[in-house]
C-alpha cells in the first residue's frame, strides 16, 4: 500500500483504476465491506484500487461547530486501511477551495484526470462536492459522461440500526463500550503515551499507567475493564476515567491498573481497547473504602475478560 498526499504524485503510478471516497471516520464494518468491494473488483480486472480520503474532517473546515469528535486519527486510519490491502491510499487535504467544487469539477480532477477511474464504490448515503450535490444519482451520471460506473453499496444494520460513524461515536460518548465490537469490528480504543502521576495508586497498593492521550473521542467518566496494548501483547487491565473526586481533584486522567504487571513503561505508547463499563464514578468517604471498591473493580473486570466475546483480537497474544 502506497499512501500519498497530492494527487500529481499518484498520477504517474496509475493506470486504470477501482475507487472509493469518504472520511472514513473509525474504519468501521461498512467501511470495511466498501474497501474490500473496491480492492476485489480492482483485482478482477487487472486495476488498481484507491481509497480517497479527506484529513481534516471536512466539516472542521466548512462548520467546525458541527465538527464531530473523531473515533480514529489519521495514523489510525492508515493502519487499518493498511489491513484491507489497498494499492494506494490518497489522502486530499480538505481545504476551503476544495469544498467550493461542484461534483462535476471532482470527478472531472480527480477521478477522471489523474485516477482514470474506471469504477467507483461509495455508500448508501455518500455525497460530495459543494453543498452536498453529488448523490449517487448525480454521480452516476456524471459517470456515463466520462465512462466509468458507479456502484452504491446498501446499508448494514445491527439491531436494526445502520452501522454508521455518528452511531458509533453516540455509543461510545454514553460509555456502551460493549456494544461497539459488532459495528466497529473491534473494542474502541485510545492511544497515547504513559506518564508520571501522583502515583495514588500505587499508595492504594494498585499502580497504574497514566495515559497522556490526543485521541478526542475519550469515553465519559468511569471505571472500565480494558485490554492494555504494549508492543503488540495485550494485558487485562481495569481503567479509571475521571477527576479522581476522592482525592479532590478537577483535572481529568486515564489511569490502567494493570495486574500482574510491574514493568517500567513511563514514555511508552500504549493503547486501551475499551471492553465494558464497570461503574461510573464515585467519590469516596475514605482511602479504605475507596481501596475495597477497587478491588471488587478489578474482581469484575477479571470475570468479563475472561469472557470469550472479551477476547476479539486474534492476532495479537494475550497475557492473562
Amino acid at each position: 500500500m502506497r499512501v500519498i498526499n497530492t494527487v500529481e504524485h499518484i498520477t504517474p503510478y496509475i493506470t486504470n483504476t477501482s475507487v472509493t471516497l469518504g472520511n472514513f471516520d473509525g474504519v468501521h464494518i461498512a467501511h470495511q465491506q466498501l474497501i474490500t468491494a473496491t480492492c476485489d473488483y480492482a483485482k478482477q480486472n487487472n486495476y488498481q484500487s484507491v481509497i480517497i480520503t479527506f484529513e481534516p474532517h471536512p466539516l472542521k473546515i466548512v462548520s467546525p461547530e458541527n465538527a464531530p469528535l473523531l473515533i480514529s486519527s489519521l495514523e489510525e486510519k492508515i493502519e487499518l486501511f493498511a489491513k484491507l490491502s489497498p494499492d494506494f491510499v490518497l489522502i486530499l487535504p480538505f481545504t476551503k477551495e476544495l469544498s467550493l467544487l461542484s461534483a462535476t469539477e471532482f470527478v472531472q480532477h480527480f477521478l477522471v484526470k489523474s485516477l482514470h477511474t474506471q469504477k467507483l464504490f461509495v455508500g448508501y448515503d455518500y455525497a460530495l462536492g459543494k453543498k452536498r450535490e453529488g448523490n449517487v444519482e448525480k454521480l452516476q451520471t456524471i459517470g456515463s459522461n466520462y465512462s466509468f460506473s458507479v456502484c452504491q453499496l446498501p446499508p448494514i444494520c445491527v439491531d436494526d440500526e445502520i452501522i454508521s460513524s455518528s452511531l458509533i461515536r453516540n455509543t461510545i460518548a454514553q460509555g456502551l463500550v460493549h456494544k461497539v465490537p459488532p459495528i466497529l469490528g473491534r473494542f474502541y480504543n485510545i492511544s497515547g503515551t504513559v506518564v508520571h502521576g501522583k502515583k495514588q495508586g500505587r499508595l492504594l497498593g494498585f499502580p497504574t499507567a497514566n495515559l497522556k492521550s490526543e485521541n478526542e473521542l475519550i469515553p465519559p467518566n468511569g471505571v472500565y475493564a480494558s485490554w492494555i496494548e504494549r508492543k503488540n501483547m495485550l494485558y487485562p487491565a481495569v481503567t479509571n476515567i475521571g477527576n479522581n473526586p476522592t482525592f479532590g481533584e478537577n483535572e481529568r486522567s486515564i489511569e490502567s491498573h494493570i495486574f500482574n504487571f510491574d514493568a517500567d513503561i513511563y514514555d511508552e505508547k500504549i493503547l486501551v481497547h475499551f471492553v465494558q463499563q464497570i461503574r461510573d464514578e464515585k467519590k469516596f468517604n475514605s482511602l479504605d473504602e475507596l481501596k475495597t471498591q477497587i478491588k471488587n473493580d478489578c474482581a469484575m473486570a477479571e470475570k468479563i475478560l475472561t469472557h470469550p466475546l472479551s477476547t476479539l483480537h486474534k492476532d495479537k497474544p494475550y497475557i492473562l
